[in-house]
């Protein structure tokens, strides 16, 4: 029994209040939306009064007013249409009959509801692009009707509006024709993560310490969406103990990260400033308290089943709050920054050291974060099937902690913080991020481990995390994108494409982009290791014979570009690096020189594991299939002779009879 099955159990007591929908309460939630919307406008106005920031005295009070208030409307349907797929997704039960997950008629008119929100959304996101690029730029928005292109190629918060807009797009035309449970699923993963491009775009990504706040307002978007869809959700359906269970524990936790990144995001925008120093902050503060009332709420439902519908209006103000922050200034824009604060978020005085390298950096908190959590998730799996009398080789729980052990050292050390300036450290953490972490992930076989450790849920009974693991692994998409060829495509393909297009130039220019290009490379690589040593049955799998041709056909491939890299003649990323202006003296291509040969040098030590790791899982499989034999052999052995023995006694029954025949004539 899992922790969401006991927490179950435990609400089985509790009283379940019944859901009764009301016009009452639609008409609140209308006057809350009213109402937040009327702060958001003040707040632009209130903003537009004070003193502009330099190359923004352009700036109006309609555009910047409109832009939030479009940016509110986006939010609040955005996540209104998450929690009604969560809805679908965390309370829905398996059907008694085996159908394909296919949804219920209510199922599918919560769908139609989501569809409209997600229209509604993709309305709000697409009338939203001019007014960002107006904004960003500090100009009314009719000077984006002049020249709309050149807005939209020279501003990053205008394309990730647009960007979330054809997301939506794509959201409201699928849920109209979806009628299974797993492609729901989908559907509210890709929901949960479209709200990023115009956070991550946005004031996080400006100033000293932008890379720590770009990564905190990751994880505070994600957390306060699923708090924010759950809570809804439940309330939508508070009717059951799983739903009480599933909120206390989704929300909680939800609520606990959000808590905890949005001080770190607040710190990062006043700087040193106190809350009631600045319009900003107080806002802030009122931001804060609306948080903590909902939290206290949530405390309270832990000892009580009293029904979160009306904390839908706590979350609208919590959206008007943070619209209305967009459209006034921080007090972080006022402080000078340097090109490397520009780029990087922090400054790298001094040239590196080897012998230092190891000690603490500036870390990548969405990559140490990601890495003690996957070892204290693998870890509760591992306790969990020991405690249940099951075995789980110790060698794979070794692999995976060494796996993300070196994650974490790599990301808060310097080893990071060198990475980011210089391409000789970039490269070094590439390959290992692309080929020496994902063989140690994949010979840990974590989806077994979860499908052994989770239950399944039976007919009648809500699905949970291994059903939706199942139902991913069989979707057509997943068959196509972990399909042999395609995935040694994209992991060769990736190396040429991203440093030999002009796109890694770009790329490092924006934390988030860096942070997506670390994640494509980590995800590729187990995709391809996977497929060759993994111990998880991957939807496709091939022969062993296959798995040495698999890898050894990308080998050359993999040392043509580290010889391109060396006898490159344009420098990799030039524009970037120069612009960093680093203190210390820097030769570019004798730097890229060193990155060509970490290329080609790391490229022999996952590939020996490889190999070693197969030829052991190919002998393994040999021995099994021959054991297999064997006992088909001694089995059809032992029907022989029963077959002899039986026809020795039928015949010796034969010849008795024949005896008493003689005996009797």
């Amino acid at each position: 029994m899992d922790e969401t099955d006991s927490l179950a159990d435990d609400s089985r007591t509790a009283p379940v209040v019944p859901h009764r929908p009301t016009a009452v309460r639609s008409v609140v939630l209308v006057l809350a939306t009213l109402v937040a919307a009327g702060g958001v406008a003040v707040a632009a106005a209130w903003q537009s009064a004070q003193t502009s920031l330099p190359g923004r005295v352009e700036a109006d009070v309609v555009t910047i007013a409109m832009g939030a208030l479009l940016g509110f409307v986006a939010s609040v349907s955005a996540l209104v249409t998450l929690a009604r797929l969560v809805q679908v997704v965390a309370f829905g039960r398996r059907p008694a009959r085996e159908s394909g997950h296919r949804l219920s008629a209510d199922q599918l008119d919560v769908l139609t509801s989501a569809s409209r929100w997600s229209l509604n959304w993709a309305v709000a996101a697409l009338a939203a692009v001019p007014f960002s690029a107006a904004i960003s730029t500090g100009v009314p928005v009719a000077y984006f009707l002049y020249s709309p292109g050149d807005f939209l190629t020279a501003n990053q918060s205008s394309q990730a509006w647009l960007l979330t807009s054809l997301i939506a797009f794509l959201v409201a035309i699928l849920t109209r024709f979806v009628g299974s449970w797993p492609s729901v699923a989908v559907l509210a993963g890709l929901v949960a993560f479209a709200g990023l491009p115009p956070v991550l775009t946005n004031q996080v990504s400006v100033g000293a310490g932008h890379d720590l706040a770009t990564d905190a307002a990751t994880i505070f978007t994600l957390a306060s969406s699923a708090w924010f869809a759950i809570t809804w959700a439940a309330g939508e359906s508070w009717r059951e103990s799983t739903v009480i269970a599933r909120y206390r524990l989704v929300a909680g936790i939800a609520l606990l990260l959000s808590l905890a990144t949005r001080v770190g995001i607040a710190a990062f925008e006043l700087v040193d400033e106190l809350p009631w120093q600045s319009g900003y902050g107080t806002v802030l503060a009122g931001l804060f308290a609306l948080l903590i009332i909902v939290a206290a709420l949530w405390l309270v439902r832990l000892r009580t089943a009293i029904t979160p519908r009306w904390d839908p209006v706590l979350m609208i103000f919590v959206l008007g709050a943070q619209a209305a922050l967009t459209a006034m200034i921080p007090p972080r824009y006022w402080w000078p920054q340097s090109a490397q604060e520009n780029y990087l978020g922090f400054e790298v005085p001094n040239p590196p050291q080897i012998a230092e390298m190891l000690l603490p950096g500036r870390p990548n908190l969405l990559f140490a974060a990601a890495a003690v959590a996957a070892i204290g998730l693998y870890g509760w799996g591992f306790l969990r099937l020991r405690r249940r009398g099951d075995h789980w080789p110790v060698h794979r729980m070794i692999t995976w902690t060494l796996a993300w052990l070196i994650v974490l050292v790599v990301t808060t050390s310097r080893v990071w913080m060198y990475s980011s300036a210089m391409f000789s450290w970039h490269m070094a953490v590439h390959m290992t991020f692309n080929m020496l972490v994902p063989v140690l992930i994949v010979l840990s076989g974590p989806i077994t481990l979860l499908q052994r450790a989770a239950r399944v849920s039976r007919p009648g009974e809500p699905y949970r995390i291994r059903d939706a693991v199942n139902a991913f692994l069989q979707l057509r998409p997943t068959r196509l994108i972990t399909h042999p060829l395609v995935v040694w495509v994209i992991f060769i393909g990736s190396f040429y494409a991203l440093y030999f297009s002009g796109l890694f130039d770009t790329a490092m220019k924006y934390h988030w982009a860096h942070q997506l290009m670390t994640l494509h490379f980590l995800i590729i690589g187990c995709l391809f290791y996977g497929l060759a040593v993994g111990v998880d049955a991957p939807p496709r799998p091939i022969p062993h014979v296959a798995k040495l041709g698999f890898v050894f056909a990308a080998m050359p491939f993999h040392a043509f570009f580290a010889v391109a890299v060396l006898s490159g003649g344009s420098i990799i990323g030039e524009n970037f690096y120069t612009s960093l202006d680093l203190a210390w003296p820097h030769d570019l291509a004798a730097d890229q020189q060193v990155g060509g040969q970490i290329a080609w040098a790391t490229g022999e030590l996952p590939l020996l594991i490889i190999i070693v790791a197969l030829v052991a899982q190919w002998f393994r499989s040999d021995q099994r299939e021959a054991r297999r034999k064997d006992r088909t052999v001694r089995g059809r052995d032992d029907e022989l002779d029963a077959y002899n023995t039986m026809l020795a006694e039928l015949a010796r029954r034969e010849s008795d009879r024949e005896v008493v025949r003689d005996d009797r004539h």
